[in-house]
């Protein structure tokens, strides 16, 4: 049977009383003495220890269930402070971000990362056009030389053959038989 099976019905106090702890502990219950609690209440009614007792072995089951019972509890309340206390710490800081305070540091102790604005661009470094060919399969680290290969195209060339539009002309007007729709056609969409 399930630790909520039982428990879930009769509730945390009930728990609580067959593990043998005060009612008024119940706040500052933590997972430590929930299980000094459990061990003297099992070690009590143990099947081994009570061998004439055959009620033993159900209460023995019952004092698991509280225990599993009353541990998910703290745990589940553990994590769900943790989660409001995360969740309040970057609201926080998405507060201040909005005032204008540098909050990147603190993003980065959270484990939050966020690259700069200017990720991945040098402005210091001008763009060149001629750029370096690739690297032909005979020179490239651990490969092979492949003979029938040709040599590598420039990237320039690459590209501009690549995004060629053959559709328009210098100017920018549709070549045979394209043909651009009238504005009121593209109004009605």
């Amino acid at each position: 049977m399930c630790s909520r099976g039982v428990w879930g019905i009769f509730g945390r106090k009930s728990a609580l009383r067959a593990l043998g702890i005060s009612d008024r502990i119940d706040l500052d219950l933590n997972p430590t003495q929930l299980r000094k609690a459990y061990l003297k209440a099992a070690l009590a009614c143990h099947p081994d220890k009570n061998s004439g007792d055959k009620d033993a072995a159900k209460r023995f089951t019952e004092l698991q269930e509280a225990y599993n019972f009353l541990l998910e509890g703290i745990s589940a309340g553990q994590d769900a402070a943790r989660e409001k206390a995360r969740t309040l710490e970057i609201f926080d800081i998405f507060l201040r971000a909005m005032r204008g305070d540098n909050v990147e540091l603190e993003l980065k102790s959270l484990g939050i990362y966020r690259p700069s604005d200017m990720f991945g661009v040098d402005l210091s470094v001008a763009f060149d056009r001629r750029l370096a060919q690739l690297p032909s399969p005979s020179n490239a680290p651990n490969s092979n030389t492949y003979e029938d290969e040709e040599p590598p195209v420039d990237i320039q060339d690459a590209f501009a053959e690549a995004f060629a539009d053959e559709g328009l002309d210098e100017e920018g007007n549709p070549l045979e038989g394209w043909a651009r729709p009238p504005i009121s056609d593209l109004e009605d969409m």
